[in-house]
Parts: structure tokens; sequence; C-alpha cells
């Protein structure tokens, strides 16, 4: 009788393990979320030194920083009210990317939405304010850099990625175009500068690291990530003349100095099997506790509008990892028409991986399949709620950035975690 309440005991405790709800948190905000008002269109948070949530997004004709505890609570003295808004001509952002240093110093990048056909230099602007929410007047000119005059290029060009990891300097990628139909997409390179916007000459050829070996490989980038070893990854697609904007996934590794890693992949880059898809790139990029890249991309095939999104995985080496998914990689989704077509954002937690997307939340187990015990289903919806951004605050405690209900909102989910393991090399 004993060994049988102590099996059922052991099931009970399995099944609960393994088969976790993910839920809010209702010690977070308010029943777990925190709504932010006024602001209609969110981008991107971050955590501060303190655990404090400092959060970025448009709100009317302006972009909204607001900042609150780590528990979802408004700081009321920082700013006004908890918020500083600072005016913008072009709301339309592209992309509004936000890092707060280990000085607590909040760093503000914003780029606006420059439609591709038509490629221009727009205004690239990046702002620090201090912990309070003051303009932090030392920086640049009254607080604001423009980036985009930095690279001294008078060619139409598009500044997809900028990566402001580290608090020393900072990493642009550019692309030139064409003038003419289309406007295609030309050369590409990664410029590295400080923050006081002053280039670094040594890195990569007088200050340009070319991301084409002008034989085999010519990749336009727009993701950047530095690794362990303060290499540089940088993600996007391998020029075709298959398509105007390129047809193949591609991705590079170069050394600290801007030059490219040789014994990474093929002479220091993986280019992906080309084919006929349209609007095709990596655009995140992780590494995870082994060493290992995970990478995430999309394709767009116009003729059926069928949207992909493949999830792969690649050795430290570059070689793809073909115990991953499917040959390597796993389609998050596959989406018909233009709905839900968001691109992904990549976390990992424990031994496996968090996927966003617009509406859900995926789990993916480290062999690349869809981790069915999370949630139930392997899948979290969350009603009435837009994600945009998502970090592991706790490792069972995920914080997400969105739209709630029209309002810009912060919410905890409390969510399982599994012990890291280490994947087979």
């Amino acid at each position: 009788m004993k060994k049988a309440l102590t099996l059922l005991i052991a099931i009970f405790l399995a099944s609960n393990m393994y088969a976790q709800p993910v839920t809010l948190d209702p010690t977070f905000g308010e029943n777990g979320r925190t709504v932010i008002p006024g602001g209609s269109w969110p981008t991107a948070f971050d955590f501060d030194r303190s655990g404090n949530i400092v959060a970025a997004g448009l709100s009317g004709n302006a972009v909204a920083i607001t900042k609150t505890n780590a528990d979802g609570i408004i700081d009321e003295n920082f700013g006004i009210n908890g918020q500083i808004l600072i005016p913008e001509d072009d709301i339309w952002c592209f992309l509004v990317d936000l890092k707060i240093t280990t000085a607590n110093k909040i760093l503000l990048l914003k780029i606006p939405n420059i439609e591709y056909y038509s490629p221009l230099v727009y205004e690239v602007i990046l702002r620090r304010f201090n912990e309070d929410g003051s303009v932090d007047q030392t920086f640049g000119d009254n607080g604001k850099m423009d980036i985009s005059s930095l690279t001294g290029v008078h060619y139409p060009i598009c500044i997809h990625s900028v990566n402001l990891e580290k608090d020393n300097f900072m990493l642009i990628a550019v692309t030139e175009h064409i003038i003419g139909d289309f406007f295609p997409a030309s050369k590409s390179y990664i410029l590295k500068y400080n923050y006081d916007g002053e280039p670094d000459e040594s890195f990569g050829e007088n200050g340009k690291a070319y991301l084409s070996d002008n034989e085999s490989f010519n990749i336009h980038p727009r993701a950047i990530k530095i690794l362990y070893d303060q290499s540089i990854v940088v993600a996007g697609y391998d020029h075709s003349e298959l398509s105007p904007r390129g047809s193949r996934l591609a991705f590079c590794k170069l050394s600290p100095t801007g030059s490219f890693v040789t014994n990474f992949a093929h002479n220091g880059a993986w280019i992906g099997d080309g084919d006929s898809s349209w609007n095709i790139y990596f655009y995140s990029i992780i590494e995870n506790t082994n060493g290992n890249l995970v990478l995430a991309g999309r394709r767009y095939f116009p003729l059926s509008w069928s949207v992909y999104f493949p999830l792969c995985s690649f050795y430290p080496d570059g070689t793809i990892n073909s115990d991953f998914g499917s040959n390597g990689c796993y389609n998050t989704f596959n989406v018909l028409g233009y709905g839900a077509q968001s691109e992904k954002q990549i976390l990992q937690n424990g031994s496996k991986y968090l996927v966003r997307d617009s509406y859900y939340i995926l789990k993916i187990n480290n062999n690349g399949t869809l981790d069915t015990n999370f949630n139930n289903t392997g899948v979290f919806p969350f009603m009435n709620f837009t994600y945009i951004d998502m970090r592991l605050q706790e490792s069972d405690k995920l914080v997400v950035f969105g739209s709630f209900s029209g309002n810009m909102a912060i919410a905890r989910l409390n969510i399982p975690y599994e012990v890291s393991i280490k994947e087979t090399p």
C-alpha cells in the first residue's frame, strides 16, 4: 500500500512538472499587467541594474519612455509622472531599440520606416538619458547623436541594424543601394564607432568591415550579435540575381577587428540553398550556453502568399546542426495571407527556447521540436495582447511588452523552467 501511494505521488508530481500551464503573475502590476496610458505602439524595453523596467514606444507624435519598478509599478519620479516624451517629426519608426548601460544610462535608437524600394538617407538618431529621465547633456549634441551622418556616405543607404550591446562602442550595419528600378542592394559593411561618434579606423578596412569575399557571397545584414568571445555574427541574406531583395539565408562571422573568421562555415560565411522565395533573411540571433548559434528568419513566397519562419541551429564552427528540427531548421509557422507575418524573437530558457510571435509564445526543445508540455500545447496565446518584445526576469518569470486592448502594456508570465543540459556535440 505504501509503495502504491508513493508511486501515485510520483506520477502526480511528474505530470505537474512536465505539463505546467503558463499564467499571468498576479504579483506584477495590476493582476499581472501594467497598462501605460497614452502609448499606442510599443517597440522595446530593457532592465536596469536594479531590475527596474524601462520601456519605449510611440505615443501620438512622440516617442515615449516609461519606467516601472521590477514588479510593474510605475516610477512617478521618472520624467513626469513616470514618463518622458520626445517629439518626433517622423512617427513611423522602422525600429526603436533601447539599451540600459551598466551606469544605468538609457540609450534610445530611432530608425525611420524606410520603404525598401526607395531607400534614402533619413536621420538615424541615438539619444541618451540619465537614470531619472533627464537628458544626458554630455552625450553627443545635447544628448542626441545623428548616426546616419557618421557614415559619411552619399549613396542611398539603409541602416537595418545597430548593435548597442557594449557600453564602449556600437556597430552599425550599412547597405548601399544602386539608384534605379527597385534600388537593388549593392554592397554592405559594418562600421564601428565609440559613443562619442569617433570611428574605429583599425576595424576592417579603414573602419569598414565589408561583408563580401568578392567571389562566393555578398551578405546584406539585418541583425548583428556580439558573441561571448567578442567575435561578431552578422545575419541577413545573400544577394542573388533571382530577386532584387536576394534569395538565400546567410550569415557570417567576423573577428573583433572586423576580418572574416575563415575557419567558420565556408571561408567565414554560411549561405543557404537558393530558391525562388522573396523577402528572405535572418533577423534574430542568439548564442546558447553551448556556444551554438540559433537564428530566426523568414521566407515569403508571393505567388502562394505563404510565409515560413525557419528557426535554424548551427554548431560553433558554423556547420548546421542536422539533428535540430528537419535538417537543421524548424518552421515555427506557415501562414497563408498577410496576417501574422511578424518577425520572431528567440530566448534561451534552460535547455530549451522561447520563440515570440505577435500573438503567441512557443517553446521549442533543443532538438528542434515543439515542447507540447509547455502550456499543455507548446503554445501560449495571450488574449487581447500583441507581443513586441520579451525578456526573462528570472528563470521562471517572463516579462513581455506589447499592446493590450490598444494601449502599451507590460505583463509578467509564470513559465516552467528546465535545468540547462549540454546538447549533443
